[in-house]
């Protein structure tokens, strides 16, 4: 297993004996989220100081390149031969107020640019293009299809669909019935549901 750590360095951990036995250096500050790809031949990590990510081959622990991507740059999924990043243009930096598990308060700040989803090509090795999600866009899932990026944008409290191909936005679903600030999401095995975690409603 990989463990990113925002010191600088991913933990490898032994899933045999539980224990941390190497790490890799990212070549960069602040590593945050982390991906693999399916043949497990490369790992990308997200740099928050850098504004980049590190595309690393996983055996060796050798840095194959760092692309640019924006500022903030923070979740990783890997699909295929592509990365998708979240990132934030506008971020401002440190935790959220903490605000009532039910209240319903949006960003203060409506004006400020929305976040981005980097598309990088893994075999170019660039950056391709960007869809723009919502504010403070965070987890990141697929429609079992492959058509569909699922974004949470925790700032206003929704749940964005995006075509993968051309990223317009395709449907948008609101948690605060639920719940505030949604975080992860996960789709389930059998495709028909996703689940969001809700980090102010204490529920998903």
């Amino acid at each position: 297993a990989y463990v990113s750590n925002q010191d600088g360095e991913v933990s490898v951990i032994d899933l045999d004996s539980l224990e941390v036995v190497g790490n890799i250096d990212v070549e960069d500050k602040s590593p945050r989220g982390i991906g693999v790809t399916a043949d497990g031949r490369l790992l990308i990590t997200a740099n928050r100081d850098g504004g980049d990510i590190s595309v690393i081959e996983r055996a060796s622990g050798k840095l194959i390149k760092h692309i640019k991507i924006g500022k903030n740059p923070e979740f990783v999924r890997v699909r295929g031969e592509r990365a998708f990043i979240s990132f934030e243009p506008s971020a401002k930096g440190g935790p959220p107020v903490k605000e009532a598990p039910g209240a319903g308060a949006k960003d203060d700040d409506d004006d400020r640019e929305p976040a981005k989803i980097a598309v990088v090509d893994l075999k170019k090795l660039e950056m391709i293009r960007q869809i723009t999600g919502g504010p403070e866009t965070e987890g990141i899932e697929f429609s079992p299809d492959g058509k569909l990026i699922l974004v949470t944008n925790e700032a206003d409290n929704t749940v964005t669909a995006h075509s993968i191909a051309t990223g317009k936005l395709v449907k948008t679903v609101s948690t605060e019935k639920y719940g505030n600030r949604p975080r992860g999401i996960k789709v389930s095995p059998d495709g028909s549901r996703y689940v969001v975690t809700l980090e102010y409603g204490n529920s998903f």
